[in-house]
């Protein structure tokens, strides 16, 4: 049974062999009226279709009412037995457990027509004791077809778990690599301060004995670029990164070549205005790059979703944080939260919490996208 399980069309097919010889054994042996010549073939309806219970789960149902209404009203005696009753609660099981729900209603109410026709043509459908029994047995029908439906809600249910799941599981991904990506960033950002300050002290240690109160300077330097190394390596620390990742090291961008991209986005066919507000001044490595990132990722998306836009991006140096507003007037579709998709919002949203900030990004109610984010410029905090 467990190698049929595996095997659904080979089940089937056994089920709609056996029995289409049990229907044709009924009306061999002279339980069907009618002559046999025409009766036999219209018997095939019978079990025979049920091999596509699955894939057509409305033809079983349909044809094999289509066979008994057709002998009844041809004989005016409808037979009864497990020939025709083993079929129909096979059919009407399957019309619901694998059918739409317009597909289940239709079958229930081929059903129903069939049972009338049969029971208006059967002889011994006549004293009350048989009626109830009838009845009985049509509820017992009805019920078979309501555990189709739950079957069916049952499989609906475990597919929608399934689906969460894999969206969990893409979501989780997106973080983890995102997470590397900042990481290996990061990596280039502290080495890139551990270089300054292997510079300012070969510089230091050269006018030390000849010049020591310019000295200073050099070594206010490399304490300034060994804070932010420290402050970088902390958080580096907690993201995961691929130790296999081979690359070499350039510099990482920053805010200062925030034009140099918008011109970029306006060469692939965007129209994007800048803002500034504030006087421009140095930021924290991390922040600077995380700011630019933001910003990147944003107007790609608008480039890839929003279709016909223009777009505007505000940059606001505040006494204590940095604030990016990136807005769009297009009306193409975006990717969500970032949620099984749209994985570039998740990114943003790390490199925000990454410095302790905060990013929102949500449709405009008439129309257009906006990304907004904060980043406190106070980094060792």
């Amino acid at each position: 049974m467990s190698r049929l399980a595996r095997h659904p069309l080979a089940l089937d097919a056994g089920l709609a062999i056996a029995l289409g010889a049990l229907a044709q054994s009924m009306v061999w042996q002279g339980h069907v009226d009618g002559p046999r010549a025409l009766i036999a073939p219209l018997f095939l309806l019978v079990g025979p279709p049920l091999v596509v219970r699955r894939r057509l789960p409305l033809v079983p149902i349909a044809v094999l009412v289509a066979a008994v209404v057709v002998q009844a009203l041809a004989t005016g005696n409808a037979p009864e037995g497990a020939g025709l009753l083993l079929p129909l609660v096979v059919a009407l099981y399957s019309v619901a457990a694998y059918g739409s729900r317009r597909q289940a209603l239709l079958g229930l109410v081929l059903a129903v027509v069939g049972a009338v026709v049969h029971d208006l043509n059967d002889p011994q459908v006549r004293t009350g004791e048989q009626i109830w029994s009838d009845v009985f047995f049509d509820l017992a029908l009805f019920a078979v077809w309501l555990g189709g439906l739950f079957v069916h809600g049952r499989r609906d249910l475990a597919a929608l778990e399934r689906r969460a799941e894999e969206h969990e599981r893409q979501r989780a991904q997106a973080v983890a690599d995102e997470r590397a990506r900042i990481a290996r960033e990061l990596h280039d950002v502290i080495a890139h301060h551990i270089t300054v300050a292997v510079v300012q002290a070969v510089a230091a240690l050269g006018i030390l004995d000849t010049q020591p109160e310019r000295a200073r300077a050099p070594l206010g330097r490399i304490e300034q670029s060994g804070r932010e190394a420290l402050a970088e390596l902390r958080r580096l620390l907690g993201i995961l990164r691929d130790d296999d990742d081979q690359r070499g090291l350039r510099p990482q961008p920053g805010l200062s070549e925030l034009d140099t991209l918008i011109d970029g986005i306006r060469g692939a066919g965007l129209p994007v205005e800048l803002q500034v507000e504030g006087p421009a001044r140095p930021l924290p490595r991390g922040v600077d790059l995380s700011a630019y990132r933001i910003v990147q990722e944003a107007l790609t998306n608008a480039l890839k979703h929003a279709g016909p836009a223009t777009a505007q991006v505000n940059v606001r140096y505040g006494d204590e944080s940095l604030e990016l507003e990136v807005v769009d007037d297009g009306h193409g579709r975006r990717a969500g939260n970032g949620v099984g998709g749209g994985h570039g919002l998740v990114g943003m949203r790390e490199r925000a919490a990454l410095y302790g900030g905060d990013l929102e990004a949500r449709p405009q109610d008439g129309g257009g996208f906006v990304v907004r984010a904060r980043l406190p410029l106070d980094v060792e905090q």
